[in-house]
């Protein structure tokens, strides 16, 4: 290929033996929102369309601004307590991750009006797994799923009819909602 875009946490096991094959490798993150305009604006230079990159950047700037415009003024007694987990599933063995506090996952929800419960717990690099005992301490107003691997709406119907998901707060109050991937 004329060139390889990975994301930098990639640069270790992937990245590097690109690069030593003389492979060019250009890596991004795309976590936050400053991570999202450079990350725009390189792949504008990279695809000779700087503009397009601007553009885009643009609507996502729009978009930060009509949530910020939407949760100005609330209280944290007005702000939703939210739960967003990571399902998967890797030969028969169901997980639930959280991501790092530092994620655009876990930015997505405070931008929205919501105080994600997992943050303590989630100061690493990657996806952090919790059980079921975790989530039930947390005891979110609002769960949201991601299945990256399947789908998430699926999983909330599995867990909706689950006892041990029942007695939880979100799934009692209809609050387990699927989340859309990528």
């Amino acid at each position: 290929p004329d060139l390889v875009l990975l994301k930098s946490y990639m640069k270790d096991p992937l990245g590097d033996t690109l690069e030593q094959l003389g492979i060019p490798v250009v890596y991004l993150e795309f976590e936050t929102p400053e991570q999202y305009e450079r990350d725009l604006a390189t792949l504008g230079k990279l695809f000779g369309d700087a503009n397009h990159a601007e553009k885009l950047w643009g609507y996502y700037q729009e978009i930060l601004e009509r949530a910020a415009d939407a949760t100005e003024g609330l209280t944290d007694a007005q702000r939703p307590r939210v739960l967003l987990l990571q399902y998967t599933e890797k030969g028969g063995e169901v997980a639930f991750k959280v991501p790092p506090a530092s994620w655009i996952q876990t930015q997505m929800v405070t931008l929205a009006g919501g105080i994600p419960v997992w943050t303590e717990a989630a100061q690493g690099g990657g996806w952090a797994t919790v059980n079921l005992e975790q989530i039930a301490a947390w005891d979110a107003d609002q769960i949201y799923i991601i299945n990256y691997f399947g789908s998430a709406v699926e999983v909330v119907k599995q867990l909706q009819t689950d006892t041990q998901w029942s007695v939880l707060r979100a799934v009692r109050d209809g609050y387990l909602i699927p989340f859309a991937s990528d």
